[in-house]
């Protein structure tokens, strides 16, 4: 005779048996064709080859960055960790004394099943474009103002000076010195009328 199950015992029966039937492990099922965010993988050589170290949108939780790995590379993560690091306050070149924070970075790294070597660099970077990348950013700076480079050379040369100027040196020429005459006590522009 079959056994009677009452009826709310019977739905708790079949929720355990789906359970049971379902993996342990729930990926999303949400379908991204077109995402509006960029992920970058960082080249870590500190970390071992079963590790992986991605720049995440502030926005991105772990599990997003689990289904973004299984889904799209079949990998799959075992341990997420989270770091946000926050940047700096400093104030901006154009006004000066206008203190700001730029936008924190996030960075999540993963322990992955399968390890992941970095290739090899190439011998020639030609087709990738970077002596062109370069030479834009030179000519970007040189229009901004001095240089990197121009700025190191000016550094340079003040530190010399003023190593110079420390030493006692004769041969070093303190550029626009004045001579400053300090005001009398007898001075009549300083007296108090009362």
């Amino acid at each position: 005779m079959p056994r009677f199950f009452p009826p709310a015992r019977l739905k708790y029966k079949q929720a355990v048996d789906a359970l049971s039937k379902e993996k342990v492990v729930q990926f999303g099922r949400v379908q991204v064709f077109l995402p509006k965010f960029t992920i970058a993988l960082i080249r870590t050589p500190l970390l071992s080859p079963y590790h992986a170290r991605f720049q995440v949108p502030l926005s991105f939780s772990k599990f997003d960055l689990r289904d973004y790995l299984y889904h799209l590379y079949g990998i799959k993560a075992f341990n997420i960790r989270t770091f946000v690091k926050q940047m700096p306050v400093r104030d901006s070149q154009v006004a000066p004394r206008q203190f700001f924070r730029e936008e924190s970075k996030k960075y999540m790294t993963v322990e992955m099943n399968q390890p992941f070597v970095w290739p090899t660099d190439p011998k020639s970077w030609e087709p990738w474009g970077k002596e062109e990348k370069e030479k834009r950013e030179e000519e970007a700076a040189n229009q901004v103002g001095r240089t990197t480079e121009a700025q190191r050379k000016a550094a340079k040369a003040l530190r010399e000076q003023a190593m110079g100027v420390l030493s006692d040196d004769a041969d070093v020429e303190v550029q626009n010195e004045k001579k400053m005459e300090l005001p009398r006590i007898d001075d009549p522009r300083y007296k108090i009328k009362i």
